[in-house]
This record gives structure tokens, sequence and C-alpha cells, in this order.
């Protein structure tokens, strides 16, 4: 074997350039927007559960009036004021605890 180097012929006459993985990155977000701003994960999760809160109406001040009132009714008004809003519903005995 000789020490000899032989050029192929199929050999690129000067080196490539090769593009950077920054402009792949840079063409491919400007090709594939992100639909709306960053948000983390934990962000995102409470404030779809706020958006679910207002759909129910819980994020209103009178919300948070009923629910004061009913934190301060003894067991049997707080039966009456549950078989008010869903009659016939309710057929436990109501419990001393805290609702």
């Amino acid at each position: 074997m000789s020490g000899e180097i032989v050029r192929l012929p199929t050999a690129a006459r000067r080196a490539v350039k090769q593009p950077s993985r920054a402009d792949h990155r840079r063409a491919y977000r400007e090709a594939n927007p992100w639909p709306g701003e960053f948000k983390w994960p934990a962000i995102r999760r409470v404030e779809v559960e706020a958006e679910a809160r207002l759909a129910l109406g819980q994020g209103e001040p009178g919300h948070a009036f009923a629910v004061a009132l009913y934190a301060v009714l003894d067991p049997a008004q707080r039966l009456a004021v549950r078989q008010m809003l869903a009659p016939g519903a309710v057929t436990a005995v109501p419990h001393s605890g805290p609702p």
C-alpha cells in the first residue's frame, strides 16, 4: 500500500457551507408561528379553572355573599335551603360539621 493520497474526481472543489441550526429554527418559527403567547402549564391550568368558575357565576360578588350566608346557617337551615333549591334531591339527614 502506498502512502500517496489520491483526490477523488467526485470530491467538491471547495468546502460547502452548512447552514446553521439557528437558521433552520428561525425559518421553522417563521413558517409555523405559535398560536398565542407562551404560558407555563400551571398558569394555563389556573386560567382554565378561573374561566370555568366565571361560567358558573362563582367569580361574582353575589356568589361569595351566598356562600358566606350559607356558612353561618345551622344544619337544619342548610337542609331547608338545599330542599328549596332542589326539591326531592336531598334525602340525607343534615350533619353538624362544616359545609
